[in-house]
């Protein structure tokens, strides 16, 4: 059998290796986090399964898995211990810096706070990633349990500009612009349409840009929706506008321009205008990216660069002293704007925006609190795809829980090719099956065979035993193939030892393959990742 080669997805950094977990990995479990605070906004340690109430699709669901979780550091800098110690749980960060929609001087800050975060926080069994958006998305270390590792990239990453400086900049040009313009009473509107065209063209590019974010947020959190264990987006920005240019739309006062107008056109679209504004309205698509977030059982946490300060923008001024001069841009509009869409996201996602504060070590450590601090409850899946609206209770009063609003009750091939993608991310080791696999760089790709001993496998009376191989490739500028699935039906000369033997089609360079082998009677599951080089082919 042979498998192709398809580019697709995100250049990213190698792959450090992570701590062992002992949790088993099944396939039938959905496991939801949940944060339980009390009146203070602290974390509520001490829960049981019996204090939780939990319903998918409106109807009470058996809580089957339960893991208190505390990695809460304490004074001497040592974690807490937990009675869940015994199961080693692992929690995935992703720390998705985005550079399109953050200024330079709060990048210096946010980015000095975030090399204090790793550095207490990323730990034998807590691995972060470093994402950048900038037009690309970039991941500049993958998963690691090595702070090191993360703050190297973060040096580097600090030095590179932010592009909300640009952005700034060209608001500020057409604003001046349009100042420029702005009729004096009783002046004919003859420059409306130039006025017009530029505030459209300059709203256009930054919802051109905030759709850019939104997408690479979708693409990393489909990559890791696989990985067993918390699964938690860090999401740092100046934050991200629901109506691009709603504010300047504010400023501009179409009816300075057109509202005198004789021209009944010209009235018309003074009056348009306003409904223009809510033509750019991303609530429909950040919607959507939260439900998605939600569904893969990712958390959403926001921290707000921003802060308290830089609402206030500066305008451009005519000079003039008459009651049409512009003022201010809405520095209340600016705030709720650039908030809701992230407060949408945590919402539906069980995380937290953490806004209105120019402490950054604050925010982080806000931060820490619901990341340190939680409950695993998992139920058996049904396995049909589905997905349903989940909600969480605790049955003490007082208590206020944070969990995902949005579950897909997966089935279990969705289960298995979703981990064999993430593995690719972070390394999975499972092997129920005892499986060997050897991979051979060959002139035309990798040879792989795989072995599985026969009785390991389940025989059903009257059924012929078999197992599937998952495979997914990635090379060294991180170009992702498909999860491709293949049966081997056991043959019946397989009775010690079944083998498979797959063709992996690739050009010469640098690959990591991850595999899943599954018995498909019981889904005992094997996961196997190798990294492989293949030559180039000598010259003739």
């Amino acid at each position: 059998m042979r498998v192709l080669l398809a580019a697709v997805l995100i250049p990213v950094a190698a792959m450090g290796q992570l701590s062992r977990t002992s949790e088993t990995i099944d396939v039938n479990v959905v496991e939801i986090d949940v944060v339980v605070l009390d009146a203070q906004g602290n974390p509520v340690p001490g829960l049981r399964a019996s204090d939780f109430d939990l319903r998918v699709g409106g109807h009470r669901r058996a809580i089957t898995n339960f893991y208190p979780v505390n990695r809460r550091v304490d004074k001497s800098g040592a974690p807490a211990t937990a009675a869940s110690d015994a199961v080693a749980r692992r929690d995935y960060l992703v720390l998705f810096i985005d550079d399109l929609h953050l200024n330079q001087h709060e990048k210096k800050r946010v980015l000095e706070a975030l090399r204090t975060f790793v550095q207490q926080h990323v730990r034998l069994g807590t691995a972060a990633m470093l994402v950048v958006s900038d037009g690309n998305v970039r991941i500049l270390e993958k998963f690691t349990e090595e702070p090191s590792r993360l703050i190297a990239r973060i040096d580097a990453l600090e030095r590179q500009p932010a592009g909300a400086n640009e952005q700034e900049r060209e608001r500020r040009e057409v604003m001046q612009l349009i100042e420029d313009l702005r009729p004096k009473p009783g002046d004919r509107a003859d420059n409306a349409e130039i006025a017009l065209q530029n505030l459209e063209r300059y709203v256009h590019h930054q919802q051109l840009l905030t759709e850019s974010t939104i997408a690479a947020l979708d693409r990393v959190t489909d990559a890791i929706k696989g990985l067993d264990g918390r699964r938690v987006m860090v999401y740092v920005s100046d934050g991200l506008p629901m109506q691009p240019g709603a504010e300047i739309y504010a400023w501009y006062k179409p009816e300075e321009f057109l509202g005198n107008t004789a021209d009944p056109a010209k009235a018309a679209l003074a009056q348009a205008l306003p409904l223009d504004a809510q033509g750019v309205n991303l609530s429909t698509a950040f919607t959507r990216s939260a439900r998605q977030a939600a569904l893969a059982g990712v958390q959403f946490f926001a921290v707000d660069a921003r802060g308290v300060q830089g609402f206030d923008e500066e305008t451009p001024s005519s000079g003039r002293s008459d009651s049409t001069a512009s003022t201010q841009l809405d520095s209340g509009l600016i705030r709720s704007n650039l908030q809701s869409s992230i407060q949408l996201l945590a919402d539906e996602t069980g995380g937290q925006a953490i806004t209105d504060t120019n402490d950054m070590n604050f925010a982080f450590d806000k931060l820490d609190e619901h990341l340190s601090s939680y409950y695993s409850l998992g139920f058996i899946s049904e396995g049909t795809g589905r997905e349903d609206d989940i909600n969480v209770n605790v049955k003490r009063r007082g208590l206020t829980v944070r969990a995902s609003k949005h579950v897909r009750q997966r089935t279990a091939r969705e289960e298995i090719a979703d981990r064999v993608r993430g593995a690719l991310y972070a390394r999975v080791e499972s092997n129920p099956l005892e499986a060997r696999v050897t991979m051979v760089p060959i002139s035309s790709g990798v040879k792989a065979t795989i072995h599985v001993p026969t009785p390991k496998l389940s025989i059903l009376p009257g059924s012929q035993s078999s197992f599937a191989v998952f495979v997914a490739m990635i090379d060294d500028q991180m170009r992702e193939t498909p999860v491709r699935m293949f049966v081997h039906r056991i043959g019946p000369t397989e009775v010690e030892d079944s083998m498979q033997t797959l063709t992996l089609e690739a050009p010469p360079g640098s690959y990591t393959v991850s595999m899943a082998i599954s018995d498909s009677y019981s889904l005992q599951v094997s996961y196997v990742q190798q990294d492989v080089t293949i030559p180039a082919k000598p010259s003739s």
